[in-house]
């Protein structure tokens, strides 16, 4: 049995039965996840009660020798039921499309592979604890066909996303947003009015196809990540903003 001091701190909780992994996660996760509790369990049972009180998210690794989708669609929805309803996000080292149809279809509200970058995996769970969801797009495939990743879907992106690539300002806009950065601060960092940022923000949100705020900051992580920025690729033209600054 696990009993945690949250001292106010969001809790997530991470469940894993395999001892190596449950361990390696955890400390990664606790490094990626600065001011949010996370502790690690061999099942969900191994929890006391109370603690669910501060628990914004559960992280349920889902592979293992009964992983059916009819298997994984009980475990997340006994997940959910246990923990009061908090949301759970699921981790699969596979990345099959079985496994994410059953992680849909089992209420998840997000799910995640080994194979993606740290920090995306951090702030996705930061979205749930949000309220929000997130899921890489279906390929349509058999129970063994790899998931497209999610770094290909946010590139992918920067082109089809209703208005091209962004611009460097609008770049620059995204990577402070990305650090939780409030317009006020952004503004004064890159010496233009307040304003002139919300215009930008709303941009990147249109061409992105975005809904809020939360979804631009979960976007700066892939989009950095990918390397195929305008900085990155050492593009010096003038930006085609025409705001005051």
């Amino acid at each position: 049995m696990v009993s945690v001091q949250a001292h106010g701190n969001p809790v997530v909780v991470l469940i894993d039965r395999r001892d190596l992994t449950r361990v390696a996660l955890l400390r990664s996760f606790s490094e990626a996840l600065p001011g949010i509790t996370v502790i690690a369990v061999a099942a969900i049972d191994d929890l006391v009660g109370h603690t669910t009180d501060h628990l914004r998210a559960a992280l349920l690794h889902i592979d293992g020798p009964r992983s059916s989708p009819a298997f994984l669609k009980s475990e997340i929805a006994a997940a959910r039921d246990k923990l009061r309803g908090a949301p759970v996000v699921t981790l699969s080292e596979c990345g099959d499309e079985g496994s994410l149809n059953a992680a849909i279809e089992g209420g998840a509200s997000a799910y995640l592979t080994t194979s993606m970058p740290l920090d995306l995996a951090a702030a996705t769970l930061r979205l749930v604890m949000l309220g929000g969801t997130s899921f890489p797009p279906r390929n349509g495939g058999d129970r063994n066909t790899p998931v497209r990743p999610y770094r290909a879907r946010a590139h992918s992106g920067k082109t089809n996303g209703g208005g091209g690539q962004l611009t460097r300002r609008e770049e620059e806009v995204l990577k402070y947003v990305g650090e939780g950065a409030q317009n006020k601060t952004i503004a004064f960092i890159l010496n233009m009015s307040e304003n002139t940022v919300k215009v930008h923000l709303h941009r990147i949100l249109q061409k992105f196809r975005l809904n809020n705020r939360t979804e631009a900051a979960l976007l700066a992580n892939s989009y950095f990540a990918s390397g195929d920025t305008l900085s990155a690729r050492g593009m010096m033209a003038q930006d085609t903003d025409t705001l005051p600054g």
